[in-house]
C-alpha cells in the first residue's frame, strides 16, 4: 500500500554543469541498488551517497531528502516507460491487433522496464500525487498512440476509439501494477503473455 505523505518532497535541483549531470546520475544508480537491494525502509542518504561515491552534501545539494530520490527514479521509470512502449509499436511488423498487443505485452512482461524489487518499492512508497504530473503527461501520449493505432489498424472492431484505448490502457496497467506488488512470480511468464494477449484481442476485435 502506498503511504500517505505529509508534503511532497522539493523537486530536485537541476545541474548545470556535465560533472553535476555525472554527480547526479551516479547518485540516482545508487539509490535504485540500494532500494532494489535492501528496500525503502532501510536505504539511507548516507548509503546511498557512499555507494555513488560522493559526498553527502552533494546529494542534498540536488535532492532535499531520500523522498525526493524515491519521486525523481518514479518519474524517470514513467518516462522510460513511454519511450519503451513507443518502441515496442515501432517494432510491429505485422500490422494487426494480435501483433501490436504481443509486441507491447511482450515489453511490459520482461525486464525493459528494469528491477523487479525496485519497481516494487517505488510502487509502494511512491504516493501518486508525488508523480501525478509526469504520469499524467504519459498516460495521455500513451492514450493518443493507442487511439491512433486503432484508426490505422485493419481488424480492430469500430467504436469509441478514444475510450477503447482508455479502457485498454487502465486495465494492462492496472494488470501489471498488482503483477508487480503482489504476483512477482508471473512476470516474464508465457501463460501471462498468452491471457493478456487474448485480453486485448477479444476486446479490440470483432
Amino acid at each position: 500500500m502506498r503511504s500517505d505523505p505529509v508534503r511532497k518532497p522539493s523537486p530536485r535541483r537541476a545541474p548545470k554543469r556535465k560533472s553535476g549531470e555525472q554527480i547526479v546520475q551516479a547518485i540516482l544508480e545508487a539509490a535504485a541498488e540500494l532500494l532494489s537491494e535492501k528496500g525503502y525502509a532501510h536505504t539511507s542518504t548516507n548509503a546511498i551517497a557512499d555507494r555513488a561515491g560522493v559526498s553527502i552534501g552533494s546529494l542534498y545539494h540536488y535532492f532535499s531528502s531520500k523522498e525526493a530520490l524515491l519521486m525523481a527514479l518514479s518519474s524517470q521509470l514513467e518516462q522510460h516507460t513511454l519511450v519503451q512502449f513507443q518502441e515496442s509499436l515501432a517494432a510491429c511488423t505485422e500490422h494487426t491487433v494480435q501483433s501490436c498487443g504481443q509486441a507491447v505485452v511482450k515489453m511490459l512482461n520482461g525486464r525493459q522496464l528494469g528491477d523487479l524489487q525496485l519497481r516494487r518499492e517505488l510502487l509502494r512508497f511512491t504516493p501518486r500525487d508525488w508523480t501525478s504530473e509526469v504520469a499524467g503527461n504519459v498516460d495521455s501520449q500513451v492514450a493518443e498512440n493507442l487511439e491512433a493505432l486503432l484508426a490505422a489498424l485493419p481488424d480492430a472492431r469500430n467504436g469509441n476509439r478514444a475510450l477503447m484505448a482508455f479502457i485498454i490502457l487502465y486495465a494492462i496497467e492496472g494488470i501489471f501494477e498488482a503483477i508487480v506488488l503482489h504476483q512477482g512470480n508471473l512476470l516474464g511468464s508465457s501463460a501471462l503473455e498468452e491471457e493478456l494477449v487474448r485480453l486485448i484481442t477479444g476486446y479490440l476485435q470483432p
